[in-house]
């Protein structure tokens, strides 16, 4: 099955699904960790128009060989 390639439908509905089950746990976590984050900075999330934090690799890779 997963070889086989997905039809343009399969693929938007595989995206709808993730961007919802995404949007779900932004919503958990904030609730999860006493709303840090105001309804409009979700929907600014949600519409792209917050830029993530660049990921620190680098950083990531010193605290694993170090502990």
């Amino acid at each position: 099955m997963n070889d086989e390639p997905l039809s343009d439908h399969d693929f938007e509905l595989k995206t709808e699904l993730v961007q919802e089950q995404l949007r779900a746990r932004i919503k958990m976590q904030n609730e999860e960790f006493s709303f840090p984050l105001t309804n409009e900075r979700v929907e600014g999330i949600y519409n792209g128009d917050i830029n993530p934090k660049p990921f620190d690799f680098e950083k990531a890779e010193a605290m694993i060989d170090h502990g």
